[in-house]
């Protein structure tokens, strides 16, 4: 009888570890076919973000060539414009026999000769820098509300700075007197400035 105890023990205990493998090891074919449903949906979204995205960088990057092909097309019309001015300065100096009065220019009198030079001297008001354009066009704006029923001519410009990847309002002024009036007053109205000669 002893002897018999092990060979009814050994097979039972592998047919018991055999079942329970089995029901431990089921039929997961179902839950695949969803995980392969769930994953094809994901994949489908994330190449639409993709899409997305590519089309948001190629029209910025419209966006940036047309405003640099306008910047380049101001800039080429300033320069024909500056190059007709000195033309008819040099025609009617030529006409008149006298010198431009333009800034920078050196003047000679002829009886000591000495040399006197006029020179005016430029000074920048810089109202803030921004990684964005839209934040800086939104300052221009507040500010040129505040500032046109006080100072009628002052003008704004946005610049943009390729070194620093920055935006920034900057005004031009011969006058210093001017320049630190409208200084102070921006300082009045919480506006930051930054005051600089040239």
């Amino acid at each position: 009888m002893i002897k018999l105890i092990p060979l009814i023990i050994f097979p039972l205990s592998f047919f018991l570890i055999f079942l329970g493998v089995k029901n431990l090891t089921g039929n997961f074919s179902l839950d695949k076919d969803n995980i392969d449903q769930n994953d094809k949906a994901e994949i489908t979204l994330h190449n639409q973000d993709i899409e997305e995205i590519e089309l948001k960088t190629a029209t910025y990057k419209e966006h940036t060539n047309v405003e640099k092909k306008i910047i380049n097309t101001e800039e080429i019309e300033e320069k024909s414009v500056n190059t007709e001015k000195k033309n008819i300065e040099k025609k009617l100096s030529a006409k008149t026999g006298k010198i431009p009065s333009s800034s920078n220019v050196s003047k000679k009198s002829t009886n000591n000769i000495s040399v006197t030079k006029e020179k005016t001297d430029i000074y920048l008001i810089q109202l803030g820098a921004f990684s964005k354009k839209k934040n800086a066009e939104d300052l221009k704006n507040s500010v040129m509300e505040k500032i046109s029923t006080k100072f009628p001519g002052f003008l704004i410009n946005l610049d943009f700075d390729e070194q620093k990847k920055l935006y920034k309002l900057i005004s031009q002024t011969n006058d210093i007197g001017n320049a630190k009036k409208v200084c102070d007053f921006l300082k009045k109205m919480k506006t930051s400035c930054l005051f600089k000669k040239q």
